[in-house]
């Protein structure tokens, strides 16, 4: 039996088990850039978990997925985020960390909406400043992806694994781009390598604009798509904060937010020493934003380490443990992720039997960790 981790590129890692030189196991692991707020974090994205059917059951992707993580470990990843099944990654330490999010506009509300604004097919140089637009847009996203340079013809896939999404852009009235979507187009067989088109249905897996001006002209471009897939509703995976989202409102539309008690996109904190420096700056940020009347310190113990929140005279910092702290928070690796991607916020992750508390923490906790929609876009799936 031969466990290897290989690096294919600067961004992608293959954590391999062979058993008699066959190969019987494996993952892959794609280093990313991940915004929490204005921080950036490195995190590992775990993809293409697959055992060999006649191999399952004997323990090879337990020590495919220990391997992996002791890797992150070594290289100080932040942390890791997966798209994950139920009932098999918490071993690992891993929880539900984001939901799923989608706006669906039935096609009779957007079928009457139109623009002045001209709209065409997506072309290779366009890439630069789709990206850009992008960027502007999720600035302060918690858990969109920093993009690495993309193929300049395409985005990697759709609102699903193995969907080739086709794109459009937005123009102004001086030809310039000001936004941009992409629809699903066809989905590859992954036993034969052939495409079907898809129809009867419009998913739009991504969109994003400088001005609000562009939405009405994406809704009808897709209305228009949808009527040519013979497609009932136009459903759109957007966070129900999203500007287009808010848009959506006005002609009428369903927003679906699902959370997986297990599964679905999961997380973990892999090395607390690394990640705390970068997150400062954000966690500075939200209690200066909160207004919070908060002074004294902290202490935070988990699974991974201690150190200490301290706030002074309307400013916050982080400090590796200080003594005498005003109060305490006792929890798991996990918890402090779901507060971080503010998955729940501190009053809920208290109910967790791991999780223990001393002295008021509820300014602090309020100020820090509020509730917000992380997402992280299906384009950027592993």
């Amino acid at each position: 039996m031969d466990l290897s981790v290989t690096r294919a590129d600067e961004h992608t890692t293959n954590v391999t088990l062979r058993v008699e030189g066959r190969e019987v196991s494996r993952l892959i692991l794609h280093r990313r850039e991940m915004r929490i707020g204005c921080a950036r974090v490195t995190m590992g994205g775990i993809g293409g978990v697959f055992t060999e059917p006649e191999h399952r059951h004997r323990g090879y992707m337990r020590r495919v997925m220990e391997r992996a993580v002791q890797h992150m470990a070594e290289q100080q990843y932040d942390f890791s985020l997966l798209f994950g099944i139920r009932d098999f990654y918490p071993r690992w330490g891993f929880r539900t960390t984001m939901g799923f999010h989608q706006v669906s506009i039935p096609l009779e509300k957007a079928r009457p909406v139109s623009s002045s604004l001209r709209t065409r097919p997506f072309e290779p140089t366009d890439m630069p400043a789709v990206l850009e637009i992008y960027a502007e847009n999720n600035a302060l996203r918690t858990g969109s992806i920093v993009r690495p340079p993309f193929p300049p013809d395409r985005f990697p896939m759709g609102s699903e694994f193995f969907v080739r999404p086709e794109l459009f852009v937005v123009l102004d009235h001086a030809g310039e781009i000001i936004a941009y979507a992409g629809v699903d187009r066809d989905k590859e067989n992954r036993d034969t390598g052939e495409r079907t088109p898809i129809t009867g249905r419009l998913h739009a897996a991504e969109a994003g604009a400088r001005v609000p001006a562009a939405w009405p002209a994406i809704i009808a471009r897709l209305a228009a798509r949808a009527e040519e897939l013979q497609a009932p509703s136009l459903e759109i995976f957007v966070p129900p904060d999203h500007e287009l989202t808010h848009y959506a409102r006005l002609l009428g539309c369903t927003v679906r937010s699902s959370y997986p008690d297990d599964g679905g996109a999961m997380g973990r904190i892999i090395d607390l020493t690394s990640l705390l420096p970068k997150i400062e700056p954000e966690l500075r940020r939200r209690f200066r934003l909160s207004g919070a009347q908060f002074s004294g310190s902290c202490r935070v113990i988990t699974d991974l380490g201690v150190f200490a929140i301290v706030a002074r005279n309307g400013e916050l910092h982080l400090e590796d443990d200080v003594g005498d702290p005003a109060a305490e928070l006792e929890l798991p690796q996990w918890a402090l992720m779901q507060l971080l991607l503010g998955h729940r916020p501190l009053p809920l992750v208290l109910l967790e039997a791991e999780t223990k508390a001393r002295g008021d923490l509820t300014p602090l906790g309020a100020a820090l960790f509020p509730p917000q929609y992380a997402h992280c876009w299906r384009t950027d799936w592993f």
